[in-house]
């Protein structure tokens, strides 16, 4: 039977559509979930970062080659054809800050240090005969936003952005006692396509992206 649409009880059609549509543009931005704290801070270790990818790839087939070619990052300095040999890698270590400052937006920073080393080695040599060892150190200080999809009591999915600077410090000590050094600050950039959340307070994380935080980034994030 249809109902009555005339007089006391007529039923106004807009603002059942219109309330519908509002409420699914407010889920956009406003959370399934409350949000206890404002305040986040967490640590986390990356892998696969461009430095590292760099280093162990350059001027190779990534997949293939398990003989990375060194390139100078000196000028008007060659090692010849040489290679990167007992290779060391400390990872991308971050620390990181963000605020809650709308409803789904969370805006803040984050600082990092990595550390690559290896003994550099002319190509068709013997193992003794060693070129020096080369340190490529990196400072990371970049400002970053992130956008929660969903934010749930113990789960939450996100995808972000970071852009800063990268100061990149370079040391070669050859075998003859000769040191050389520089260092260089080069602009740097992350996107995080998908980042997943356990937890309420304290959490653990993963994301997956491409940039100073690695192909995989995962840590501990605790809310203040």
């Amino acid at each position: 039977m249809i109902g009555n649409y005339h007089g006391e009880n007529a039923v106004n059609i807009s603002d059942i559509y219109g309330g519908h549509l509002e409420r699914s543009a407010g889920s956009l931005f406003i959370p399934e979930y409350p949000c206890k704290h404002k305040h986040y801070v967490s640590f986390s270790m990356a892998r696969i970062t461009p430095t590292r990818f760099k280093t162990s790839a350059h001027n190779k087939m990534w997949f293939i080659s398990t003989i990375p070619t060194f390139n100078s990052p000196f000028e008007d300095i060659s090692f010849g054809d040489s290679y990167c040999d007992d290779m060391s890698y400390s990872g991308g270590l971050f620390f990181s800050y963000l605020y809650n400052s709308f409803y789904k937006i969370y805006l803040g920073g984050t600082i990092g240090y990595e550390k690559n080393e290896c003994t550099i080695v002319p190509f068709h040599s013997a193992n003794d005969s060693i070129l020096g060892t080369y340190t490529a150190r990196d400072y990371i200080i970049a400002a970053e936003a992130k956008f929660y999809y969903s934010i749930k009591k113990s789960f939450r999915s996100y995808s972000g952005i970071g852009i800063g600077i990268t100061t990149r410090s370079h040391g070669f000590e050859q075998k003859s006692g000769e040191n050389l050094y520089k260092t260089e600050a080069v602009p740097t950039f992350h996107l995080n396509f998908m980042g997943l959340r356990f937890g309420d307070r304290i959490a653990f994380f993963v994301e997956f992206g491409i940039g100073y935080k690695g192909i995989i980034n995962a840590g501990l994030s605790v809310g203040l």
